[in-house]
């Protein structure tokens, strides 16, 4: 089950790296494990990836403890129809980027790009 498909996400990369977000190594997955990625990502079966399922999932599968701020960040930025939720092309540029995660950063740089979605 799970853990054969969390190695397979993540194959290159080690506990540290991802506890300290270091995506050096970080290799983007073939589509078909893309695919398999939304499926798991894809909890209740929807089709789409919404806030609660990526912050859930990024922890199951990736080690990613993702703030709220984080999740909302990467779901607009990623969610380029403003839908509220990833399909999977969106997903997969998500995924593809995940490198560009930086904990410290990337919250606070959306925040201030987008303070107009929370104002």
């Amino acid at each position: 089950g799970c853990k054969y498909e969390t190695i397979m996400f993540v194959r290159k990369l080690t506990a540290q790296e991802l506890a300290t977000r270091d995506f050096k190594n970080w290799e983007v997955p073939s589509e078909a494990i893309l695919r398999q990625a939304f499926d798991l990502f894809d909890i209740n079966g929807d089709g789409v990836v919404d806030f609660d399922e990526i912050k859930i999932s990024m922890f199951k599968y990736f080690g990613l403890r993702l703030t709220k701020d984080e999740t909302r960040s990467m779901l607009i930025l990623y969610d380029t129809d403003e839908s509220g939720a990833l399909c999977y092309e969106e997903f997969k540029v998500m995924i593809q980027n995940l490198e560009s995660l930086d904990p410290a950063s990337v919250g606070r740089f959306w925040m201030k790009q987008l303070g107009k979605y929370y104002a």
